[in-house]
């Protein structure tokens, strides 16, 4: 809802004011924040959109009680993933204390530290130049789960597979430990978010071509360099099935 009428805010009259009242989880950490708005198309994810910043973002994190609970697991998804944009701690408190829909103090604080750490962000490169893309932490596959699945798959669902399988090509490229790989697999299962995809590694990297950081023969991909931290790394599309890793059985094999 907040991608639609941000989308059309943008381009009603060549641009109205318009305010963000994200009451999922997912809207609350990510998409209601940074002024991306888009609408999916059959060739992709996101491919119809515009950067309209809103002139408000009201979030009553009490909404976040209401959600079913894949839908609040799907929020979990986004907010694990700026652990990963230099924030271990949080990595460390969700290990420590997974989240929870019914704690509401809990909920708050993380809201306010994933708003934080996306602004910080989006600040420093409004229109994806260069840092901001770092957010897409997952992306690169998970829109391609998306598409491969028809949207069937929820965003944040999608996007934890996508972690998880550049999380398993940083372990595998000795990058991380094999306990940060299975710590941060065991997060993702915490929060009840799929690890694995029946979809083929052939599908996942031709849909990954219609992503938007694809351009001529490469894709800049968001990879984990170590614990805690990501950087972008442009590679051709013939690398790209070697970050596909469904499955790691010891160090140097998948």
């Amino acid at each position: 809802v907040g991608d639609m009428a941000g989308f059309a805010a943008a381009t009603y009259l060549r641009g109205i004011n318009y305010i963000q009242m994200p009451t999922s989880l997912l809207a609350a950490v990510d998409s209601s924040v940074g002024g991306k708005t888009a609408v999916n198309l059959k060739a992709g994810k996101n491919l119809w959109g515009a950067f309209k910043q809103p002139i408000l973002v009201l979030c009553d994190p009490t909404a976040i009680s209401t959600l079913p609970a894949d839908e609040f697991s799907n929020g979990c998804g986004e907010v694990i993933k700026y652990g990963m944009l230099d924030y271990p701690e949080l990595l460390a408190d969700l290990a420590t204390k997974p989240l929870q829909q019914t704690d509401l103090a809990h909920i708050k604080d993380i809201i306010a530290l994933c708003v934080k750490a996306k602004a910080k962000i989006v600040s420093a490169d409004e229109k994806e130049a260069g840092v901001r893309a770092l957010l897409n932490f997952g992306h690169t596959f998970g829109h391609g789960i998306e598409l491969c699945s028809h949207f069937t798959v929820k965003h944040g669902m999608a996007v934890s597979i996508g972690m998880a399988l550049m999380m398993r090509a940083a372990y595998q490229n000795g990058h991380i430990s094999e306990s940060e790989l299975t710590d941060f697999l065991h997060l993702l299962t915490a929060h009840k978010l799929p690890i694995t995809t029946t979809i083929s590694t052939t599908e996942l990297c031709q849909a990954a071509l219609h992503d938007k950081k694809s351009h001529g023969q490469t894709i800049t991909i968001i990879y984990p360099t170590r614990w805690g931290h990501c950087e972008l790394r442009t590679v051709d599309h013939s690398e790209l099935a070697d970050y596909a890793i469904k499955e790691v059985t010891h160090h140097g094999a998948n």
